[in-house]
């Protein structure tokens, strides 16, 4: 029981780090760049995050392969978790080389910063934070699902082939390295509701047939399946930084995406594996859990309708 409870709290104060980092990550980069480029800029932070998910599936395997399971299980599970400590010094770094934004610099010097950025947010705001909520529930239920819950399924379907599990997860990061940035590239070129509006019907025509090949197909055609779900999710992420941001001032734009970001990774992405797990449980498998995707991408693709002039 004291080990769920440690690991829980340790949980929230990872959550209360990296909920703030990544949006405010995303912040600086677009408010550093011309408007022509927001897209792919804003691009980079959520390719990061791929590269740090492949890094970390990499880092694991290296580790369980160099040890071997038994040792692994027993206590080398802990390497990578104190390897971690290593991102203190580039976050130091940051923190002390980095100027302020032109934006925030021009807002600052006409006195035009909010003093109370969260109570603005909550009273001016608030329809905007429910759209913002409903556009990224989509992306952090594919993310999730790809990222988290179908690494552990696939190792449990398919014990003895743990080598192409691994192949499987590992290539799908680097596809979506790629594809977040270039889907960031195309939203600059076309326009960012565009480039959502067709990613959100593909993946609602797609979901029901991706989810039930991940049910019942060999772990070939599941390949395909994955590179497919990583294409769609790295369409969805790629744009989202700078789709998000344009709809709020500066002075509040931090505060909103954090809040909008996490209430919505909270809610949808965070809780995928379990949903998953639930509907498994109750309804005999995971091919079920396509109906709750797509309804995500309705109120994703109502909430773009709604701010497509926006955005």
């Amino acid at each position: 029981i004291s080990a769920a409870i440690a690991m829980t709290i340790a949980r929230v104060i990872q959550g209360l780090s990296m909920g703030g980092a990544l949006t405010g990550a995303s912040s600086f980069l677009i408010e550093h760049s011309p408007k022509h480029k927001r897209g792919f800029m804003g691009s980079t932070s959520m390719a990061s995050l791929c590269v740090g998910v492949l890094m970390s599936s990499l880092v694991i395997y290296i580790t369980q392969y160099i040890l071997g399971d038994a040792m692994f299980v027993e206590w080398g599970w802990r390497i990578p978790f104190l390897l971690g400590f290593l991102v203190i010094y580039p976050s130091i770094y940051i923190k002390n080389h980095t100027a302020e934004t032109p934006i925030f610099i021009e807002a600052e010097a006409n006195n035009q910063l909010a003093q109370h950025p969260l109570t603005e947010v909550l009273s001016k705001y608030k329809f905007r934070i429910l759209l913002s909520i409903f556009i990224n529930s989509t992306g952090s239920v594919i993310f999730y699902l790809l990222a988290i819950y179908l690494v552990n399924y696939l190792k449990l379907r398919f014990p003895e082939s743990l080598d192409a599990v691994y192949l499987i997860a590992n290539m799908s990061f680097v596809l979506m390295i790629f594809v977040t940035l270039l889907s960031g590239f195309i939203s600059d070129q076309i326009g960012r509701a565009k480039l959502y509006f067709a990613n959100l019907i593909c993946i609602i025509v797609s979901s029901n047939y991706i989810m039930h090949i991940l049910e019942f197909g060999d772990l070939s055609s599941i390949s395909v399946v994955m590179l497919m779900l990583a294409i769609m999710a790295a369409c969805y992420i790629g744009p989202e930084p700078a789709l998000q941001a344009a709809l709020y001032p500066a002075k509040i734009r931090n505060t909103s995406l954090s809040l909008s970001y996490n209430i919505a990774t909270t809610l949808f992405g965070g809780t995928t594996p379990y949903f998953i797990g639930l509907m498994s449980l109750h309804y005999g498998g995971i091919a079920v859990i396509s109906y709750y995707i797509i309804a995500c991408a309705m109120m994703s693709l109502s909430a773009i309708y709604i701010m497509r002039k926006k955005i």
